[in-house]
């Protein structure tokens, strides 16, 4: 997976009023754009890099057991993905807030995926598009009631690890373990801050992200870009070379600290057992 990189820290007393529109709203509105124009919840395209280890242009992590969340994509010109999303139908480009769910037929192991990711120079994924829901509670007292896993460099969200008696469960609000909090009160893109938000706010509310869910149908039926014809009629290969620093970032160490927390508690800092 691509290396992640620090983000900036939105300070919480600036987030609501000085950045109403954060990443978590945005992410929403693209969300809810794509439900009404009937976009395809997941879809097929291949994806060419200069060399197996170069990399695809997104950032990424492993706390989902089965797929890989895309934090975000990158906005240069010279990145495989880039390239793949200037030559895309708008309906079927990459976003931030996908799910990777199957890279070369690997699928259901985030960790393979992620092998399967720096194995091949020629890549063919499968992207689901997020569901995003607003959600508000009130903690009345109350703890939330949930722990939460999150990189401590490079993440914009918020891992749904588990779920425990607290003022979410006895509220009934739809969240399940895997899923991604991705705004806590207008508070997005540094967990730290959301968490922060979430242990100070009440009433709560959230933007709560999770892959669509997609009637597994026949392998026919999954859209795909480009179709064979236009893959033998257009150039989609990268340009080469792809900038060195592309290479250097790949061949950084994947092992990575994550960070969990349960909310109103202590917070601890551990290895990933995968």
């Amino acid at each position: 997976v691509d290396a992640v990189i620090p983000l900036g820290t939105l300070p919480l007393s600036e987030a609501s009023a000085s950045h109403p529109r954060s990443k978590g709203d945005a992410l929403y509105q693209v969300a809810a754009a794509a439900a009404d124009a009937d976009e395809p919840t997941e879809f097929q395209f291949t994806l060419y890099k200069q060399s197996a280890s170069s990399s695809c242009g997104w950032k990424c992590d492993l706390l989902d057991p089965e797929r890989l969340y895309i934090h975000a994509v990158s906005s240069r010109d010279a990145s495989p993905v880039m390239e793949y999303n200037t030559a895309a139908p708008k309906a079927l480009r990459v976003r931030d807030g996908d799910y990777i769910v199957s890279v070369n037929g690997v699928r259901g192991d985030s960790a393979a995926l992620q092998r399967e990711l720096g194995a091949s120079a020629v890549l063919s994924l499968v992207l689901r598009r997020p569901q995003l829901r607003r959600l508000s509670f009130q903690k009345a007292g109350r703890r939330p009631g949930l722990f939460v896993k999150y990189a401590s460099q490079g993440s914009t969200c918020l891992w749904v690890q588990r779920l425990v008696s607290g003022a979410i469960a006895e509220s009934g609000i739809d969240i399940v373990e895997g899923d991604r909090i991705t705004s806590v009160c207008g508070v997005a893109g540094d967990p730290q801050a959301m968490l922060e938000a979430l242990r100070a706010s009440d009433p709560v509310d959230l933007v709560v992200v999770r892959p669509v869910d997609v009637v597994e149908a026949h392998a026919s039926a999954l859209v795909r870009w480009p179709s064979l014809v236009d893959a033998a009629q257009a150039d989609l290969r990268p340009h080469p070379p792809l900038r060195e620093a592309q290479e250097a970032r790949s061949r950084r160490g994947s092992a990575k600290r994550w960070v969990h927390a349960a909310v109103g508690l202590d917070v601890g800092v551990g290895w990933p057992s995968d």
